[in-house]
């Protein structure tokens, strides 16, 4: 099912629906779903793609707050390439500087 619902998500994402795709992240929290890693960094990637920047750092947020999951070298990278493209580098490095507290090697 996580799997599933995930791929819908990436679909909404694609079809720059971000709306549905976080009713579907609502719907994992209404079955009693844990979204994992990917369904966070799948959501990440669309808000970035939409130059939605603000919008997730605000989803990065509450993933790590909430305690949902562990971002991965894959979160970071989103994130770090949507504030590189906005011209904000200054919050780009300091990603950088978190991933390497949280011990996430950059590629």
């Amino acid at each position: 099912m996580l799997i599933l619902l995930t791929i819908v998500i990436n679909c909404y994402c694609r079809l720059n629906r971000m709306e549905y795709a976080l009713s579907v992240l609502a719907h994992f929290f209404k079955l009693g779903l844990q979204p994992n890693v990917t369904t966070f960094n799948t959501l990440l990637n669309g808000f970035v793609l939409r130059n939605g920047v603000a919008d997730a750092a605000r989803l990065f947020s509450k993933m790590v707050e909430g305690g949902h999951c562990q971002p991965d070298v894959f979160t970071f990278n989103t994130l770090i390439k949507g504030f590189c493209a906005i011209g904000n580098n200054t919050v780009a490095n300091q990603l950088l500087g978190k991933m390497d507290e949280r011990g996430c090697q950059p590629n």
